[in-house]
């Protein structure tokens, strides 16, 4: 059974706040609406398709701040830059580190509803990565970079100050549980052998 995506709009422009939103309904999604990244930042997200709608300029956490702390934590949910007071370098600056993209006030409706359907696509591996690694323990966090780098299981031994037996251990482990959320692809499509 497919999640229904929530579009999350971080804005503390009330009255967009409310027109995007009536918007985004109106195309199927559910949306939560937040006037400061401090208050996206404190609610509780579960694991659901969707994206994220971040104002550049917020009153304390600006948008660039906010997107920091969700690079800290992990987040699955693609960010789409809607501003008012966009410049070539903090937009290119943003699409670095991974925002979807960079709109500028005020955006096309057509215009929107494209880009959040592509973000919510996007989001999709994503959550089901997310709520996988969710799964792992701290120690099994600390394989995750290995196995995206394909890292032979003598060198995991070696950085890590453990035997080759213990880096096969975590990682059937881990690959136990990837397993059952179907993505083990998504982290490592080269699991060397036991």
């Amino acid at each position: 059974m497919t999640k229904t995506a929530t579009v999350h709009i971080v804005d503390d422009d009330a009255g967009l706040r409310r027109s995007l939103g009536e918007l985004l309904k109106g195309e199927g999604h559910t949306v939560a609406l937040y006037e400061t990244a401090q208050a996206f930042l404190k609610t509780e997200h579960d694991f659901r398709p969707g994206c994220i709608i971040l104002d550049l300029r917020l009153p304390g956490m600006s948008g660039m701040e906010m997107h920091s702390a969700l690079l800290d934590r992990a987040n699955h949910l693609p960010i789409l830059f809607l501003t008012g007071h966009g410049k070539v370098h903090t937009a290119v600056e943003a699409i670095k580190r991974g925002a979807i993209d960079f709109l500028e006030k005020p955006v096309d409706n057509d215009v929107l509803v494209a880009k959040v359907r592509d973000a919510v696509n996007k989001s999709i591996p994503l959550m089901r990565r997310a709520e996988a690694l969710s799964k792992l323990t701290a120690r099994e966090h600390e394989f995750i970079p290995f196995l995206e780098r394909k890292t032979p299981n003598k060198e995991i031994a070696h950085d890590l100050g453990i035997s080759e037996k213990t880096v096969e251990f975590h990682k059937r482990n881990i690959l136990e549980k990837l397993h059952k959320y179907e993505i083990r692809a998504i982290i490592c499509t080269n699991f060397t052998k036991y």
